[in-house]
């Protein structure tokens, strides 16, 4: 008994882990960003990634222009002081990427078809 709970719990985090092709991931990003998620931390944690596979990813898509990446220069002025807060990224999908996410979109769909 003890050892068909092992196996089932090991099957249960092998799923969970299952490893996306990188075509995959990078889907993945373009359909957060297209989403409307823009920030970079909230697009990790949306499209289930490590900050370096996020990082290699986002490089990718840029130097495709998939996505281009905007910088807001964020600078505050309270009460006649101004403090310079961190530049902050936000992501944001081009027309190619949208085309690319809704080719691969009728693919799964004619796949499915097929598969039935």
């Amino acid at each position: 008994m003890q050892i068909q709970r092992f196996e089932t719990k090991r099957a249960m985090i092998s799923e969970a882990t299952e490893r996306r092709s990188r075509l995959g991931l990078y889907l993945d990003i373009l359909r957060v960003i297209a989403s409307g998620t823009t920030k970079p931390t909230r697009i990790l944690f949306e499209a289930r990634l490590s900050w370096t596979s996020m990082k290699k990813a986002m490089e990718f898509l840029q130097e495709n222009e998939l996505i281009v990446k905007e910088e807001i220069d964020n600078e505050e002025t309270r009460r006649g002081v101004t403090r310079d807060l961190r530049l902050k990224e936000k992501y944001l999908i081009t027309n190619k990427g949208l085309i690319i996410i809704k080719f691969f979109e009728k693919e799964q769909i004619l796949a499915n078809l097929l598969t039935r």
